[in-house]
């Protein structure tokens, strides 16, 4: 089975916008952010009702800035600085990843680079509307798309590695 699609810098940047709970580390992050933002707002409340010096409305207004950087342009940064990263790896500004499932491992190819997986060492598949993720550490994962299949379908591929997991 084989799954096949461009990867633009469009493409590249929505995927900041999916799955933002992946593993303990991911949930553990969205938790002192949100923290980061909830004395951020408290600090800031109390300082309009009660008054303030400068030093502590540098701290709301640093917490207010982490929460909101942390949770809405980190990954977008992230993302941007990725893709310039393998523009310039590749020397292209658009490439073709293929998926290729094998008896033996998965051979995953961007451009001209390869990277094998072994079955065993995917954690956990994850699928929302057309994506489909199968994590394979707590950062690391391979995405690929049910309507880019160009060799059988997302169903069998399913099967095969539910299979080749066990």
């Amino acid at each position: 089975m084989i799954n096949e699609y461009k990867i633009t810098k469009k493409l590249m940047m929505s995927w900041a916008k999916e799955w933002y709970f992946v593993g303990k580390k991911s949930i553990f992050n969205f938790i002192i952010l949100c923290l980061n933002g909830l004395i951020g707002i408290l600090l800031t409340i109390t300082l309009l009702i009660t008054g303030g010096d400068i030093g502590r409305w540098c701290i709301a207004i640093l917490c207010l800035f982490v929460f909101v950087f942390g949770i809405f342009i980190a990954r977008f940064l992230q993302m941007s600085n990725s893709y310039k990263m393998y523009v310039n790896i590749y020397g292209v500004s658009e490439w073709n990843r293929t998926t290729k499932f094998t008896d033996e491992e998965i051979i995953i190819q961007d451009h001209t680079s390869i990277t094998k997986v072994q079955y065993k060492n995917i954690k956990q598949i994850k699928e929302k509307n057309n994506v489909i993720m199968l994590f394979i550490s707590d950062n690391a994962a391979i995405r690929l798309y049910k309507d880019a299949f160009i060799e059988g379908s997302w169903e069998e591929c399913k099967i095969m590695i539910n299979n080749m997991r066990k």
